[in-house]
Order: structure tokens, then C-alpha cells, then sequence
């Protein structure tokens, strides 16, 4: 049986444009390199004159020559790293006063990985979003984790514009792709800023129907998709109103989230009730380095079961693809030294966490759908079996 999505849309038309609340007060952070950031700046211009905020460009100076040692200059001699300083503020005065706009500048210019400077300077200030440039993104720079624009956006704290070198004026049409939950909706408010006057918003969702035939899988996906102009509706009365605009979820507490650690005794009952409390759900599966910086990431798969092996002391995580046809993915997690469920207020899973080495995996849980529902049946039968 082949894959079948379906694809629904609604178009809004949008002729003001408001601050979406989630916003913080902070400025425009204009994250601008060492290549002509013209298309940067420009982007960051008009953010920052639509929410009336300062432009604060970040740059930086990755320290690799080996020359003598100075503190504040990285691997550059004094003399050396204040002139590439000097050169690239020149540069940068030159291209703002290119850019038509009475927005306030200010420039930082700091030696370091560009993605801590990054992630640090709008931790700092408070910014409100930051504009980088679509760079290279090879599909080996994603396996490997090397791209800039997601290794920054895993960092920050504040939504991410990425935008190509052809940047030139504000985006009269957008695509926004939803799926109804409160992140979606704050990715969609968080677009008007970036558009615009008389702009176009798309509203797109893809689901997959369970692609069962017995009538009770039959209603459901029709019931499914009979409700998809109402949600359709209620997310559009929410907003008052090609580049990439990424969205960090709120922290953990913010959301009302509590964490439960268990001592290793306790890791294979935990574990198995983790898993029939929620086979068959939506899942997202997240490895990161010792920083806490995601290196690998799969989504959409779902949850099979998980389980503790005690002797070789190992955590095992099996996924697959909707109602257990298709392939799987086994994740065994060596050296597990601690487990933590995280729960919401209401006490429902929400994340299952795992410690190992450096190193941290995270499992979370997609909220129950329709999909979900239809494969929680098929995926608890084959474990009976």
C-alpha cells in the first residue's frame, strides 16, 4: 500500500499588521558574516521598522589562525584581529548606509563560534528575533550537524528568519505550514512582522489518513477532515492579520512541566509502563552533545515501546512507521546513567529522557491525533502477540 496525505489550505488575506504578543521587547538581532550581508541587513530593516525596535548587528570572527594568544582576540595576534574588526565594520557601515531606512544601528563585532556568540547575544538582549542568512545546507552539513542556520536556531531562545542572498523586499506571499497546535499558531503570528502590506498568507496542513478500511478507522479520518475548515477558521480569528522563520517552544516550566527521575532499579517497570501508556503515539527523537546541542533528530515516527536492558546497560527505543507496516527504527542508548519522564500538570507523558556520557536522548511525545488513535490499536496488538 502506498502512502496517501492529504493536503488542506486556507489563504487570508492580510492588510494590518500587528506584534504578536509572544514577542519579547528586546531588538532585532542581524546576524551578519564575513560574505556580503546586503540581503541581511535589508530583512533585518524591515523587522525592525515594523515593530519599531533598534537593529543590533552581531558578527562573528571565528579565532582558527594560530598566532599568539591574546586575551579578548582568540588565536590572533592584537594588531592582526583589529584590523579584520576594522575591515569588517567598515564593510558593515558601508551596506547599512545602503539600506534605506531610519532604523538605529548598532554593531558588535566578537571572536568566537557563531552560533554561542549568536545564541549568547540574544539571550543577552532580549532580542526579539534574529535574521540570519541561509548559508550552504548540503544534506551531509544537516547529517553532521554543521549547519549554521540549525545549529543557531537549536541554541537561541528567540525565533529565527533565515533568508537567501536574493532577499531583496518584504514577502507578499507567505506559506505557514500548521497542524492547529499553540506552536503553530505562534509560528503563523510571528510572520506578520516580516510581511508586506496587502500580503497573502498560506495556511497549509498535510495529514495521513489511516489508510485502514474497516468502518470505524473510515469514520474517524472522515471525521477528521469534515473538521478541518472549522480549525481552519479558529486559527485564522487568532491572528489578527522563500525564507524560514523557526520558532522555539516555551521552557519546560513555562509550560507547566514536571520532571520525574527514577534510580536505575526501577528503569525496566518504568520504562515498559512508559511504553503501554503510549504506543502508537506521534514522536520526535533528539540526540544532543554535551552542550546540549541537538546533532540528530527523526520526527514522525511512532512509539513501539521502550526497554531496559540491565545487564549491558542499555536503553532501547523502538519506533516505526504508521500502524507497524513499515520499517522501524531501533535506538539503543549505552552507558544510560539516568532517567527522566516529563510529565505536564495534568500528569500525562509528555517526554521521556535519557543521560548518557556527555550525551543526552530525548523522546517526545506528539499530542494524541487522529493518527495516532487509529495506529494505538494495531501497534498494542502486536505487542500481545
Amino acid at each position: 500500500m502506498t502512502d496517501t496525505h492529504v493536503t488542506s489550505w486556507a489563504s487570508v488575506p492580510v492588510n494590518r499588521v500587528s506584534e504578536p504578543a509572544t514577542l519579547r521587547a528586546g531588538p532585532v538581532l542581524i546576524a551578519a558574516g564575513e560574505d556580503n550581508s546586503a540581503a541581511v541587513l535589508r530583512a533585518g530593516a524591515f523587522i525592525a521598522e515594523g515593530l519599531q525596535r533598534e537593529a543590533s548587528v552581531v558578527s562573528a570572527l571565528d579565532p582558527m589562525q594560530q598566532y599568539g594568544w591574546q586575551p579578548g582576540y582568540g588565536t590572533y595576534p592584537r594588531h592582526a584581529a583589529e584590523s579584520l574588526v576594522a575591515a569588517r565594520r567598515h564593510r558593515f557601515d558601508s551596506e547599512m548606509a545602503a539600506v534605506a531606512t531610519s532604523v538605529h544601528w548598532s554593531v558588535k563585532i566578537e571572536f568566537g563560534n557563531v552560533s554561542e556568540v549568536l545564541a549568547r547575544a540574544a539571550r543577552e538582549t532580549q532580542a526579539a528575533v534574529l535574521v540570519m542568512g541561509i548559508g550552504r545546507h548540503r544534506p551531509i552539513d544537516r547529517l553532521l550537524g554543521t549547519e549554521t542556520v540549525l545549529r543557531t536556531a537549536w541554541r537561541v531562545d528567540c525565533p529565527v528568519f533565515a533568508v537567501p542572498r536574493t532577499f531583496a523586499v518584504r514577502p507578499s506571499v507567505i506559506v505557514v505550514g500548521v497542524d492547529f497546535s499553540e506552536a503553530g499558531r505562534q509560528a503563523a503570528a510571528c510572520t506578520l512582522p516580516l510581511i508586506a502590506p496587502n500580503a497573502t498568507v498560506h495556511l497549509v496542513h498535510v495529514w495521513q489518513p489511516s489508510g485502514l478500511v474497516d468502518e470505524a478507522h473510515v469514520a474517524r479520518d472522515e471525521r477528521y477532515r469534515e473538521a478541518l475548515p472549522e480549525l481552519f477558521r479558529q486559527l485564522i480569528d487568532t491572528l489578527a492579520a522563500c525564507a524560514v522563520l523557526v520558532v522555539p517552544q516555551p521552557a519546560l516550566h513555562a509550560r507547566g512541566m514536571v520532571t520525574v527521575s527514577y534510580p536505575p532499579g526501577q528503569w525496566t517497570a518504568q520504562l515498559e509502563a512508559f511504553s503501554r501508556r503510549n504506543a502508537g503515539r506521534v514522536t520526535s527523537l533528539e540526540m544532543s552533545d554535551a552542550a546540549r546541542v541537538p546533532f540528530s533528530r527523526e520526527q514522525g515516527y511512532v512509539l513501539f515501546g521502550t526497554s531496559y536492558r540491565e545487564g549491558q546497560n542499555e536503553v532501547e527505543i523502538l519506533l516505526g512507521e504508521a500502524n507497524g507496516r513499515r520499517r522501524h527504527l531501533t535506538s539503543v542508548i549505552p552507558n544510560a546513567s539516568s532517567l527522566i519522564v516529563v510529565r505536564d500538570d495534568a500528569g500525562a507523558d509528555h517526554a521521556l529522557r535519557i543521560d548518557h556520557g556527555t550525551s543526552q536522548t530525548r523522546l517526545t511525545l506528539v499530542h494524541a491525533n487522529h493518527a495516532a488513535d487509529s495506529t494505538r490499536a494495531s501497534v498494542s496488538a502486536s505487542h500481545r502477540r
